[in-house]
């Protein structure tokens, strides 16, 4: 009935399919270029309503009917099988690669994979796909398998819906489809602003993206034709959306947000454009690109665990041979994936002749999964030490530092323990104090409003770290403490991320209000992607600022910066813990430590250097007594930040004392 126009379709969105997971692939090995390679699973998402609803109209005209049985009996063939083995491989292979304590989060990781919540689950442990301090998943990717899963469960009872509430009327058929995928992409726009972490992964702010493909199939279908002049200018400009996106986006653009639209307008223009013959579609439906489009599946399910085991093994980095040997063992395992598992269960008799086997297969894969998860878990420890009262006394912490330098073996009771140190986090996260997206400070304030003492502690995450010791010793006083801090928002001035600058201008209006007299001011800068120029501009703008509203500000030097994930480092070298230690040059830049020392110590600010806290010699040792000294790749435990409370406090003492 449609064979024509259905192999003629093949081409372009076969290819388009192709593009997709190249350009994926490509981000994920850090080529230059393409910084923006994750918008190609945006392309997925459109390709993946428009071949769903096509096949659901074909059904529908051909036999009067649509079989759920049938439909998601062929969804399970397609798609559980080989994300099945690629799970199981992988947890196979987690073992000789990864440390202890990611292993143990990967048997959750697994069992929500296979049971299609894992992208839930990212959305609630607040990954930032983009940019996470923690070291990635290596299922992590399969968060776009369970929003696609999540629709096809739903789509078809949402298409027999439309059916009915259009009369099979095609073109209300299409209004009502548009109106769906307006109010998602509405929501879409709206959560990116209140949680961009939730609206990157849930399906209900991805729906739009296969509504739109679910669109084009419906107006193809209704026989509306482009003609040749327009097909290739809306397919030129398709692409050059997509290249423009691949090129020009980065980890700090907010997505899926406004920017999604691009990605998202030029794959349906390449897909709607499809059917009419043009340079543009020949290109893109060349043979090699459809070489890749037919594999994309297999090729995307086994790129991401195999590049993240080889940056595990060679310390988080990829080398040139590192991404030889990632692509080489992604194309092995892709072709032999596709020719002895996808296409012979896709096309077996024995599992085509009747729906029900279908569904069985998908049933059999998906429990293997859940077992394969059990498993992992109970041979997996998660014990590493259940924390203890610490043996470390600020007043002893010289020669507790000093004695931990020379230390080899990991303590055998720690504090936090490592099964519990990433949740070792100051509690304005849990209270809604520590802000991510939202223009107006959300301040959180502790202590009696009628005190004379107020303080105040603002900046990034960094500057969060200090919260537990600081609002310990403000009760201890009777002082009035307010929160106000906000994710990757730099204490420097007109020099922090654009996106921070409207909410420091807000915050030092609110705190001025408030009476805050003295502000406590961290940040993060030891990760040396700041230039001394930029640094000092924006410390001393920082410092005019509080002075000139009669606050006299206390700067932290920033903590040292790790080169890689301690708590995950320490699981994996118990017996020799050194390997986790930080170099104190690299960790701690001299010049910046020199230029906020410069700044911040006068009459009229206060400086604490921190670096005597946390180093001694030429190491920064990661466990001090039996404290571990940071909770990830970059943040200390708030139980060391606890620690070095008295020595904060004599510096505040100092600055209310300039005060009166």
């Amino acid at each position: 009935m449609h064979s024509k126009t259905d192999s003629r379709l093949i081409l372009p969105v076969e290819g388009l399919r192709g593009v997709s997971v190249i350009v994926v692939i490509l981000y994920h090995l850090g080529a230059v270029g393409f910084n923006g390679g994750f918008v190609g699973v945006d392309c997925f998402f459109v390709i993946s309503g428009f071949i769903i609803t096509r096949l659901l109209v074909n059904e529908w005209e051909s036999n009067g009917r649509i079989s759920l049985a049938s439909f998601y009996a062929r969804r399970a063939k397609r798609i559980l099988p080989s994300s099945t083995l690629v799970l199981l491989a992988t947890l196979f292979s987690a073992r000789f690669f990864l440390e202890p304590l990611r292993l143990y989060d990967l048997s959750l990781d697994a069992f929500a994979a296979t049971t299609f919540w894992i992208n839930i689950l990212f959305s609630h442990r607040s990954v930032d796909y983009l940019a996470s301090a923690l070291p990635p998943s290596p299922l992590q990717h399969y968060w776009s398998l369970a929003v696609e899963e999540q629709f096809y469960a739903v789509f078809p009872l949402l298409f027999l819906g439309i059916l009915r509430l259009s009369c099979h009327q095609r073109r209300l058929m299409i209004m009502i489809t548009a109106v769906l995928t307006l109010g998602s992409l509405i929501t879409s726009l709206a959560m990116t602003v209140v949680s961009q972490t939730f609206a990157f992964f849930l399906a209900p702010t991805r729906g739009w993206q296969f509504l739109a493909g679910c669109m084009v199939a419906l107006l193809q279908l209704e026989r509306m034709t482009i003609g040749k002049k327009t097909a290739s200018f809306l397919s030129t400009a398709g692409v050059l959306a997509i290249v423009v996106s691949v090129s020009c986006f980065t980890n700090e653009i907010r997505y899926p947000g406004w920017a999604a639209l691009l990605p998202t307008l030029g794959s349906t223009a390449i897909v709607a454009t499809s059917t009419t013959p043009c340079r543009v579609n020949q290109m893109i439906g060349h043979p090699l690109m459809r070489w890749f489009g037919a594999r994309s599946y297999v090729l995307y399910l086994w790129h991401w665990p195999i590049i993240v085991l080889i940056k595990a093994e060679s310390e988080g980095n990829l080398s040139s041979g590192g991404i030889a040997l990632a692509l080489l063992g992604t194309f092995a395992l892709t072709e032999l994936t596709h020719r002895f598992i996808e296409t012979p269960l896709r096309f077996a008799s024995i599992v085509t002749s009747a729906p029900r086997r279908g569904l069985l297969l998908g049933l059999l894969a998906v429990l293997v999964g859940v077992v394969a998860s059990a498993i992992h878990t109970t041979t997996t420890t998660d014990s590493f030490g259940e924390g203890r009262s610490s043996k470390v006394e600020s007043v002893t912490l010289a020669q507790s530092l000093a004695e931990s330098v020379r230390r080899l073996a990991l303590p055998a009771d720690l504090s936090p323990s490592l099964s519990n140190v990433f949740s070792d986090e100051p509690a304005i996260y849990g209270l809604g104090c520590h802000d991510y997206d939202d223009n107006t400070p959300r301040l959180c304030r502790f202590g009696d409003p009628s005190a004379r003492i107020r303080i105040a502690l603002v900046g990034d995450s960094h500057a969060a770290q200090w919260f537990e010791p600081i609002r310990e010793m403000s009760k201890e006083q009777g002082w009035y403490f307010i929160s106000a801090t906000r994710s990757g928002c730099t204490a420097l001035g007109k020099l922090a991320p654009e996106r921070c600058r409207p909410w420091y201008e807000n915050l030092w209006k609110v705190l001025s209000q408030e009476g805050v007299r003295t502000v406590i001011l961290s940040s993060l800068l030891n990760h040396g992607e700041i230039t001394s120029a930029d640094l000092v501009s924006g410390l001393r703008e920082v410092q005019d600022t509080a002075n000139s509203l009669g606050i006299t500000p206390i700067f932290i030097s920033d903590t040292p910066w790790p080169t890689q994930n301690i708590p995950i480092c320490l699981s994996a070298n118990t017996t020799n813990i050194q390997r986790c230690f930080l170099q104190r040059t690299s960790a701690v830049p001299l010049e910046i430590s020199t230029k906020s020392r410069e700044i911040f110590d006068n009459r009229d600010s206060i400086f604490i250097d921190s670096e005597a806290w946390f180093c001694v010699q030429t190491f920064c040792p990661a466990v001090v007594g039996d404290v571990i000294v940071y909770r990830d790749g970059s943040h200390i435990t708030s139980r060391y930040a606890e620690l070095l409370g008295p020595l904060i406090y004599p510096y505040i003492a100092r600055a209310i004392e300039l005060l009166d």
